[in-house]
């Protein structure tokens, strides 16, 4: 699509990768700067945006969605979840990071609904009939 020699080897890696939390843009910001070297300066720069816009865009929507709906947790929450496991925890933060939201919010909720405390086994045995 751009001149990239070798495009669906570099789609497959690319696939591949993006398992990976940094993944996809370790193939296609070398192929942009490829693109610069070899004096193809609109392509590179519309290949960087495709990079931004669908490819990264795309998996920074997809990924909150899959841990949205595995979860019971809003999907704002889950975005914002992501983003800061990502700022806080770095790469392990895209995982760690809605699982700890998710940990308080499902606490806050509980704590907002009133539930009854529940009484240990020690509370049972002692208030006998």
């Amino acid at each position: 699509m751009f001149g990239v020699a070798e495009a669906v080897i570099l789609g497959g890696v690319a696939a591949f990768l993006a398992v990976f939390p940094v993944g996809a843009p370790l193939v296609w910001i070398p192929a942009a700067v490829w693109l610069f070297v070899t004096h193809h300066q609109l392509k590179g720069i519309l290949l960087i945006l495709y990079g931004v816009i669908f490819i990264s865009g795309a998996d920074h929507l997809i990924r909150p969605l899959f841990i949205a709906r595995g979860s019971k947790l809003p999907y704002l929450l889950t975005v914002l979840g992501v983003i800061g496991g990502l700022l806080a925890f770095g790469g392990v933060g895209i995982f760690l990071g809605p699982v700890l939201l998710a940990i308080g919010f499902t606490l806050t909720m509980e704590f907002a609904q009133g539930e009854p405390v529940r009484t240990t086994l020690d509370e049972t045995r002692t208030m006998g009939p």
